[in-house]
C-alpha cells in the first residue's frame, strides 16, 4: 500500500523590509566606501570587507538592506553580481561636518526609501501606535509573520530615531522635510507656530531642474527641486510623504480670512519665516 504523502507546507515569509536599521547600514556603507570608494565590487568582496564569509546569509541580508535604503546599487546576477555606494550614500558618509542639515535631510530621505517605511510614515508619522497595535496592523494588513513583525518594529523605530524623523526643537519648530524639495512645514501644535522654508539638500544639480508648482490666485509658488527625472516608485513615495505632511502645510477651513495677495487661508498663529533670508524661494 502506498503511503499518502502530505503536501509540503509553504514556508511563511514576511514582506521585504530592511533587516538592519539605518544606523548600522550607514556604518557598513562607510566601511565599503573606505575600501572601494565609488567603484563596483563583487558581492563576495563586499561581504569580506564587512567580515562575512562568501555567500553569508547575514551578509546578503545586509546587502539587501543597503539597497532598500538607497545606499547601495547593484548590477548583474549570480557570481557576476557587483555593487557600489550610491551618490546618496556618498553624500551622507562624506559629509563629516559636526552640524550638517544636508546630511540630516539625506538620512531622512534614506529612512523613508523602503516601501513599507514610507507607507507607515505616511499613515502614522511620528505618532506611531502602540507596539501591540502596530504588530496587529503588520500581521493582518501586511501579511507579516509574528516574528517578522517584532523584528520590523524594532528596526523601524531604530531607523526613525537615527534619522531624527521625530525630533522637535525646544521652541516647537520643525525644520524636517522627507523630500528633496523647497516646502514650508508647520508643526501642528497648539502654541504659535513658525513655517520654516528649507532649501533642497540636493539643490539645483547639473542635469536637474527646478519646477515651480502653480497655485491659482497666488503669485508665490512652491518650488520642487529634482536632481533628474525620477522613477515611478520615487514619485509614489513623494506623493505619499507630501500627503503625510499635509496637516502641517494646509490651513484648516475654520481659519477665517485669506492672506492678502497669496491666495492662502490666513492663520494668525503661523509666522512665515525663511530663517536668515526673507527672500528665499517658496
Amino acid at each position: 500500500m502506498n503511503e499518502i504523502s502530505e503536501p509540503k507546507r509553504k514556508r511563511e515569509r514576511s514582506p521585504n523590509y530592511p533587516a538592519i536599521s539605518l544606523g548600522p547600514a550607514v556604518e557598513k556603507a562607510k566601511d565599503l566606501y573606505k575600501a572601494e570608494k565609488s567603484y563596483l565590487a563583487p558581492i563576495d568582496t563586499i561581504l569580506k570587507h564587512w567580515g562575512y564569509r562568501p555567500k553569508s546569509g547575514a551578509g546578503l541580508v545586509a546587502v539587501a538592506a543597503l539597497l532598500k535604503f538607497g545606499l547601495l546599487e547593484d548590477e548583474g546576477s549570480g557570481p557576476a553580481r557587483k555593487a557600489k555606494i550610491t551618490e546618496l550614500g556618498q553624500r551622507i558618509i562624506r559629509d563629516t561636518r559636526e552640524e550638517s542639515p544636508d546630511r540630516e535631510q539625506l538620512l531622512r530621505d534614506a529612512a523613508l526609501r523602503p516601501q513599507i517605511h514610507h507607507e507607515l510614515w505616511a499613515r502614522f508619522g511620528a505618532s506611531l501606535p502602540s507596539d501591540s497595535n502596530l504588530h496587529h496592523t503588520l500581521i493582518f494588513e501586511y501579511a507579516f509573520t509574528d516574528g517578522g513583525a517584532n523584528e520590523f518594529i524594532r528596526q523601524f523605530k531604530e531607523t526613525i530615531t537615527f534619522a531624527r524623523l521625530n525630533d522637535e526643537t525646544e521652541d516647537d519648530m520643525t525644520e524636517t522635510s522627507s523630500l528633496p524639495a523647497v516646502i514650508g512645514y508647520a508643526q501642528p501644535v497648539s502654541q504659535p507656530r513658525r513655517v520654516v522654508e528649507t532649501v533642497s539638500t540636493y539643490g539645483p544639480t547639473p542635469g536637474g531642474r527646478a519646477l515651480s508648482i502653480p497655485i491659482s490666485g497666488s503669485d508665490q509658488w512652491p518650488t520642487l527641486y529634482l536632481p533628474s527625472r525620477i522613477s515611478e516608485a520615487d514619485w509614489t513615495q513623494m506623493i505619499a510623504v507630501l500627503q503625510a505632511m499635509k496637516p502641517g502645510i494646509v490651513a484648516t477651513e475654520a481659519v477665517a480670512g485669506t492672506a492678502q495677495g497669496t491666495g492662502r487661508a490666513y492663520d494668525p498663529t503661523v509666522e512665515i519665516t525663511n530663517g536668515e533670508k526673507d527672500d528665499a524661494p517658496e
